[in-house]
């Protein structure tokens, strides 16, 4: 599934009107797609678009996806997993991570590339995969660090 970058920045307007100094939750993008007939990795790939615009923080851990041309390689279905997971750990009150388009990630010989940040560092993550995301998230969020490293 490939992104319609056309349909993407016509949704700017109804973007801004959700935001809230600039800054748009993940519940509300999912308002938005429902109410356009669109997955929710769209609308949330649309914020990329959007430079006044970002996607609000909630939890401590960031995962960051390529949009551009990391989406011939799948990136957006890795996207679309990643929110997936996101909604399921929060229900079940585990740790849970932010999530966030990125047209490019700088890293295209690595595609399809995602990038996370949080207490455990900042990482690269190449050729990542939906099938991967369950196993990526739990190795990020599941794990304490390690307090005694130097």
């Amino acid at each position: 599934m490939f992104l319609n970058f056309q349909q993407l920045a016509a949704l700017e307007p109804r973007l801004r009107d959700a935001a809230v100094d600039g800054v748009v939750t993940l519940d509300a993008l999912a308002t938005i797609a429902a109410d356009v007939a669109i997955p929710h990795s769209h609308a949330v790939a649309a914020i990329a678009l959007a430079p006044t615009l970002t996607v609000a923080r909630e939890h401590e851990t960031l995962v960051e996806v390529c949009i551009q041309d990391c989406q011939l390689k799948g990136s957006v279905a890795t996207l679309g997993r990643l929110l997936d997971e996101r909604k399921r750990r929060v229900a079940q009150g585990l740790p849970a991570l932010d999530v966030k388009a990125r047209p490019c990630l700088d890293a295209c010989n690595f595609s399809p590339a995602l990038k996370s940040q949080g207490p455990l560092g900042i990482f690269l993550h190449p050729r990542t995969t939906p099938e991967v995301v369950a196993e990526l998230a739990a190795a990020l969020l599941d794990n304490e660090p390690d307090s005694d490293a130097p």
